[in-house]
């Protein structure tokens, strides 16, 4: 079996769903520390007009350095729902699939959400069953791990009776591939080449995914599959797509 992790992020792009897609199980690191300031854990990219914009989840910070994903509540005194839900319409009311999928998109964002990684998992589940993608999902906290982050995602690939383990480039700063054929696990790297596809207007690389299914609807599944593979040789830093990688540097 091979898997994956990531933290719970939003609306995430189609790198993330990629390694989901070379994965047989994925681990949501929700007990991981929330990151300062602005992060992928709170916000993503759409398409507005000829450029990008944001799309952000006003979240109340405790005040503390450790403050953990799971434990974060979503401010719900902001109205931030209606504005996602507002721009997402205005940015792709015309493309050719949003009438087919933005009901029920439109529906999770709009629940009453308390906590950022109910919110982050909810969409990301739905976003993978849109591409036809059902790993097994699990949640760190069901898991009794070691700190640091590469002892982690290596009992967490004993703990799920995982045989290899996927990382992005994005880890490559920390991952000791050494370590986890010390430990019988099979280490795998991410190669991921980012696709095109129309979206009405010159091209926007790592976008939110929903670009992607809003603009190609069933054509996504097979775009998702194809854009990215793996190896176990460590990629060459010049070969790495460092925007995209830094989406996935957790």
């Amino acid at each position: 079996m091979i898997l994956s992790a990531h933290q719970p992020v939003y609306l995430p792009g189609v790198i993330f769903f990629n390694k989901l897609a070379l994965s047989d199980g994925f681990v949501f690191l929700s007990d991981v520390t929330l990151a300062r300031g602005r992060s992928w854990q709170t916000r993503n990219r759409i398409r507005q007009g000829n450029d990008a914009g944001f799309l952000s989840v006003p979240v109340k910070r405790k005040g503390k350095s450790d403050q953990k994903i799971f434990e974060t509540r979503i401010d719900s005194e902001q109205n931030w729902q209606h504005r996602h839900v507002a721009s997402l319409r205005h940015a792709y009311g015309k493309r050719p699939y949003f009438t087919t999928y933005f009901d029920d998109l439109a529906a999770i964002i709009e629940r009453p959400w308390d906590y950022l990684s109910d919110l982050n998992r909810a969409l990301i589940c739905h976003l993978a069953e849109c591409f036809g993608l059902s790993p097994q999902w699990h949640d760190s906290r069901d898991f009794d791990v070691p700190d640091g982050k590469n002892e982690r995602l290596i009992a967490l690939a004993q703990q799920t009776g995982a045989t290899s383990y996927v990382s992005n480039v994005g880890s490559m700063t920390y991952v000791d591939e050494a370590a986890f054929t010390a430990a019988g696990i099979e280490h795998l790297w991410q190669l991921f080449e980012h696709p095109t596809w129309d979206q009405g207007a010159p091209f926007i690389e790592n976008l939110s995914a929903v670009d992607l299914l809003f603009n190609a609807g069933p054509d996504s599944q097979a775009l998702i599959r194809s854009c990215g593979t793996f190896r176990a040789e460590r990629p060459e830093l010049s070969s790495v797509d460092n925007e995209a990688a830094s989406q996935m540097a957790s």
